[in-house]
């Protein structure tokens, strides 16, 4: 069995993620409404300790870093940031419209700005954001 989480909290190792970035307040945002509605998308750190409490064996866990873009100075982590951040431009909209307008009250409009603001900061190679896979 291979079971995939990827926890949609942006990490930074060099500091050139801001902590007000809009990418931070998405995810922060996206948690909160998630967990509201009761459905969160939260990565769950248990998930090894669950699996073996139901007798499951020969666990193996592996944390991967996932770019956001293509920041990476290496060949493969740039092809997987290509990637990634393909996948997060086209599903910005469809993970945040749902939860943001339902569950915070958002106006589509406001939607619309955070998901813009998200794309338009993944574009920036200078920040070396990434997401635990």
């Amino acid at each position: 069995m291979e079971h995939v989480e990827i926890d949609m909290v942006p990490r930074c190792d060099d500091g050139s993620l801001p902590p007000n970035s809009p990418l931070v307040e998405w995810s922060k945002l996206l948690l909160e409404a998630t967990a509201r509605h009761g459905k969160p998308i939260a990565y769950n750190t248990q998930t090894k300790a669950m699996l073996e409490a139901q007798g499951f064996t020969e666990i193996n866990e592996q944390i991967l870093k996932i770019p956001v873009n293509a920041w990476s100075s290496d060949s493969h982590q740039k092809e997987i940031g290509r990637w990634y951040q393909l996948g997060l431009t086209q599903g910005f909209e469809a993970l945040t419209m749902g939860p943001f307008t339902r569950m915070l009250g958002w106006k589509k409009t406001d939607v619309d700005r955070l998901v813009a603001e998200c794309k338009r900061e993944i574009c920036f190679k200078r920040i070396h954001a990434y997401c635990n896979m």
